[in-house]
């Protein structure tokens, strides 16, 4: 049995013959090898079995190539980096979250610094928070200093318009308009300011400058020429709209609405067969029939007039209240009374505030035997006023009269004198009121004081005629009669012409007995 050994790094025993130890792994078989005696005074030196290099008794690890002196292996790849601690990392995080925050705060600095530089911005910010009076505040006391800047008008005009302030917000966009002819949002908001409650009497010259800056600056804008026509046109100004027409014409050929308006022009300047030629060069829509209708109207052609009306009234139409008003106006004239009822009554469905359509209707009222509700609409006319207003009482008097009320009657007269409009109709039906109460006289007076104002007003003739009939006058009623035909002319449907021929006949045999016999036939 071999001689054990003591293993030169554990000190426990070992199998000599094993080149490492069982109980720690340690090399033993240098050991057995023979090395010289280090010098005296020195510490024992041993080599690296891998490099030869002279490493310590003791050491573990070879300092010059790496291998582990205790089991002979090599260590691969050098040296592991040591793993970066859990402290670190958050070291890291903590680091990226400072530098982030103070980006943030370094953004806020540079929005602050820009806002307080540029009140514009800061009062667009303001608005956008719904604080309209702090943005304003902001943009006046900005305004103040520096009068000139385009985007400061125009903002403020946007405030104030929020705020319902229009006619500020017309000078704004107006202000802005003059400062930068080429904002053309400015100029439009202008426009549309300025067309608003409270814009003051100069509203439409304003409108038209502002205009005339669009046009200067962009000579194609079509949509700008054809208002500044509509503004001209309400402005009396007939060759500055026929230029602004001729204009939309040039850039837009075949432009309907310019079209219709040079109709419109031309027929307010009496050349009814240009507007006409215009007109019908266009697609018959409901607006061009009660276009050609008016035309037509207005040259007297009432027959024309009527079947373009009729067509007008079966189309669309961004003039049908007027439409519909003039053709139940033509068809009252005629005394067609019960084919204008029903327009009468829709074209006071869709106005109801037009004086003369409800003048209309109570006549309409009054042809169909409803003579309350005609008086009753009479009188409501007369007492809210207007330019018709002494007529529909002098009316509305003369139903009372039929309906045996001579003292409502009497009360509306006086209403009508009050308005200090004196006409045939109000001597004529006061005439009829002296009659019914018995006072021939004061009634013949009457008549011939609305005959001197208007010599051919047929009712005045007429209750002259029956007057005088009725005192056996035959001459003078026979006179009276006939210039009521006369005065008619052909206006007879509705009117008893014929009638009052068999009337005058029956007085001319009775005139002719009279004179025959020496006595009044009974």
């Amino acid at each position: 049995m071999p001689q054990m050994i003591s293993c030169p790094y554990c000190g426990k025993l070992t199998d000599p013959n094993l080149e490492h130890c069982p109980h720690c792994g340690g090399r033993v078989e240098p050991k057995r090898m023979a090395s010289p005696k280090s010098p005296a005074g020195t510490a024992d030196r041993q080599t690296c079995p891998n490099c030869h290099a002279l490493v310590q008794d003791g050491d573990i690890i070879c300092i010059a190539c790496g291998t582990n002196l205790l089991t002979g292996q090599k260590i691969v790849g050098g040296q592991q980096k040591a793993p970066v601690s859990a402290p670190l990392r958050n070291m890291t995080w903590i680091v990226a979250a400072v530098v982030l925050a103070i980006l943030a705060v370094l953004a806020g600095i540079f929005l602050f610094f820009l806002l307080t530089r540029d009140p514009v911005a800061q009062a667009i910010e303001l608005s956008r928070a719904g604080k309209e009076l702090e943005a304003s505040a902001v943009l006046e006391k900005y305004l103040a200093k520096r009068d000139t800047d385009p985007r400061a008008h125009y903002q403020m005009g946007r405030i104030q318009w929020r705020m319902s302030q229009y006619p500020a917000a017309a000078a704004s966009f107006e202000k802005a308009s003059q400062l930068q002819p080429g904002n053309k949002d400015a100029a439009w908001l202008a426009v549309v300011a300025l067309n608003q409650p409270g814009a003051g009497a100069d509203a439409r010259n304003r409108q038209l400058a502002v205009l005339n800056r669009l046009v200067e600056n962009d000579p194609q804008d079509v949509r700008a020429w054809r208002l500044t026509a509509l503004l001209r046109a309400a402005a009396g100004d007939t060759a500055g709209e026929k230029e602004a027409i001729q204009r939309v014409l040039e850039l837009a050929p075949g432009d309907s609405q310019a079209i219709q308006q040079q109709a419109i022009a031309k027929a307010l300047g009496g050349d009814y067969a240009g507007a006409a030629q215009d007109l019908k060069s266009l697609p018959a829509t409901g607006d061009v029939q009660a276009a050609l209708g008016f035309i037509a109207d207005a040259q007297g052609n009432s027959d024309e007039a009527l079947a373009n009306f009729k067509a007008a009234s079966n189309a669309d139409s961004s003039v049908r209240a007027e439409t519909l008003a003039r053709l139940g106006a033509l068809l009252v004239a005629r005394g067609n009374y019960e084919e204008a009822t029903p327009v009468v009554n829709e074209a006071n469905s869709a106005d109801k505030s037009n004086a003369a359509v409800q003048f209309l209707r109570a006549s309409c009222l009054r042809a169909n035997g409803l003579l309350p509700e005609a008086a009753s609409e009479y009188e409501a006319l007369g007492q809210a006023g207007g330019p018709r207003a002494a007529e529909a009482l002098v009316r509305a008097a003369d139903l009372y009269i039929e309906q045996g009320n001579p003292a409502k009657a009497a009360e509306l007269l006086d209403k009508a004198e009050q308005t200090g409009k004196t006409s045939a109709a109000l001597h004529t039906t006061r005439g009829r009121l002296f009659a019914v109460n018995g006072e021939m006289d004061r009634a013949l007076e009457f008549f011939r004081r609305a005959l001197q104002l208007e010599p051919q007003y047929a009712p005045a003739h007429l209750e002259s005629g029956l007057l005088y009939a009725k005192r056996e006058a035959f001459p003078e009623a026979i006179a009276a009669l006939e210039n009521y035909i006369k005065a008619l002319g052909d206006r007879r449907e509705g009117m008893h012409a014929t009638e009052v021929e068999l009337l005058i006949e029956h007085l001319r045999q009775a005139a002719g007995q009279t004179a025959g016999s020496g006595r009044i036939p009974s």
